[in-house]
């Protein structure tokens, strides 16, 4: 047998009795001394006179399992507050200029407020009431609409929500222009032209309550619009001994400055409005030959003239609509060329502010000629008739 085996028999056989329970040779020594040691006395152990913690891994175990909950809880907060201020920030409504998804149009029929779907055609009546209602205009948000309630000879601005429930009455005018009823962008006032209780001016009607102040500049009937992005100033016709003109008011102080409109007649101005990025104001000169749209840098004062008169422009910015030389209803860009005529069964009144209106995304035109009729500016699709009464505006919604 090689050494190898032999050692390997050997240390087998040593673990084997080292591992077999016995009892040693000198137990009975150790018996015999550990019995002569009286055993500790009780009261001695200190743990049962102070309330000392057991400390054991588990409970370093535990701790560490709760630090780690709370990390997560926290992380988890976090996370939903992200998400919270992320749903939060996403916008509900449409902006106020440029381009948006085409919702409800509405319109006056028998003196009541109607909206119909542009799409299917269904029409239905929001507002009833013994008075006569006309001239409505959505709030550029969608939410809400403003339109004109007479009696007699007497006239209110009504606000109501979009399903016809009245929200605020203003005070009443002796006269309003329909033209000049507009939303400001954020949507707490209205702008309107009229003789009230303060005598003619401009007045902004609180949205909420229908309180009415009229602003001390001196205007003179028309449109009036609101300067995008932010509606800080409005556009008017300037009515004063310095030969009229148009005005850049300022809404916060009631100061304005005149628009630079030379070489034109300042006395037979009239305002059109902005591009949606309000650099440039838009106008024409009453009774030119030929009548034309002007476009003028407010910063600058550089003009453009374009060969349409009473020009309406798209929500894009990128075109205008009118009428030609001849009356024809016509569509040009906004960085010059030629109208092109646009079929229309009728003739349309371009001195009616109201009566061409751009759907919100630019693919059709409301033309309001008592009926309201759907144009296409491309030419592609013929006209259609799509409500009764009029004017027709369009409600703004989420693309």
């Amino acid at each position: 047998m090689n050494r190898s085996a032999r050692l390997e028999q050997d240390l087998t056989a040593w673990l084997s009795e080292t591992a077999m329970p016995s009892t040693p040779d000198y137990a009975d020594e150790i018996l015999d001394q550990t019995a002569r040691i009286r055993q500790r006395p009780r009261w001695t152990f200190l743990g049962r006179w102070l309330p000392i913690p057991e400390v054991r891994w588990t409970a370093r175990v535990g701790a560490r399992t709760s630090l780690k909950a709370v990390i997560l809880l926290v992380v988890l907060g976090l996370l939903l507050a992200a998400i919270t201020a992320f749903v939060g920030s996403r916008r509900t409504v449409p902006l106020p200029f440029g381009l948006a998804g085409n919702g409800l149009l509405s319109s006056a029929v028998g003196g009541d407020i109607v909206v119909v779907d542009p799409g299917t055609g269904a029409r239905r009546t929001i507002v009833a009431h013994k008075a006569v209602d006309h001239d409505a205009h959505w709030a550029l948000d969608g939410t809400r609409l403003a339109f004109l309630r007479e009696v007699g000879d007497r006239q209110s601005v009504v606000i109501a929500d979009a399903h016809g429930r009245i929200i605020a009455v203003s005070q009443s005018f002796e006269g309003i222009d329909p033209d000049s009823v507009a939303w400001s962008p954020d949507g707490q006032q209205i702008a309107v032209g009229g003789a009230g209780q303060d005598g003619s001016g401009i007045y902004l009607i609180d949205a909420g309550n229908g309180v009415a102040h009229r602003l001390r500049v001196p205007y003179f009937f028309l449109e009036v619009y609101w300067r995008p992005p932010d509606g800080r100033q409005l556009l008017f016709r300037i009515d004063d001994a310095q030969g009229g003109g148009l005005g850049v008011l300022s809404v916060a102080d009631e100061s304005f400055v005149r628009l630079p409109t030379e070489p034109y007649d300042p006395s037979s101005l009239r305002p059109l409005g902005w591009t949606p990025d309000g650099r440039a104001a838009v106008f024409q000169q009453d009774g030119a030959n030929p009548e034309q749209t002007v476009v003028v840098d407010v910063r600058t004062g550089a003009h453009a003239t374009l060969d349409v008169a009473y020009g309406h422009v798209s929500n894009d910015g990128t075109r205008v609509a009118g009428v030609d030389d001849l009356g024809r209803f016509c569509v040009a860009p906004i960085s010059g060329g030629a109208c092109d005529v646009i079929r229309f069964p009728g003739f349309v009144d371009g001195t009616h502010g109201a009566s061409v209106r751009w759907s919100p995304d630019d693919r059709w035109i409301a033309v309001s000629t008592s009926p309201v009729w759907l144009v296409d500016p491309t030419n592609a699709l013929p006209p259609r008739k799509i409500a009764d009464g009029g004017p027709g505006s369009w409600q703004r919604t989420l693309p």
